[in-house]
């Protein structure tokens, strides 16, 4: 278990193809449980449900991706259903030059 600013996350390690669990929780948000997966691809995906202060939920997912010039692809998406995603978040990491 580490402390991320205002989160507390704990985490185990994961091997491809296995799912476990994560549990995070914020000042703000309640908290959410997450399962991921690390595909045989490398991607690993986040994904949970997310307690708001007043009762109602919705579902969160992250996946990370490595692409072949040694940069990473990070997606976030959320849904009310855990059907149908809406991306709230689409970017490139790119390694720092030395």
């Amino acid at each position: 278990m580490w402390m991320l600013g205002w989160m507390v996350v704990a985490a185990v390690v994961s091997l491809p193809g296995k799912a476990i669990a994560q549990t995070s929780c914020s000042k703000d948000e309640a908290y959410s449980v997450l399962d991921f997966w690390v595909g045989e691809d490398g991607s690993t995906l986040f994904r949970g449900e997310i307690t708001r202060p007043d009762g109602t939920t919705y579902f969160d997912q992250t996946r990370l991706t490595p692409l072949e010039d040694s940069t990473v692809r990070q997606v976030i998406e959320v849904s009310g259903d855990g059907e149908t995603w809406c991306t709230t978040f689409d970017a490139i990491y790119v390694p720092k030059s030395d």
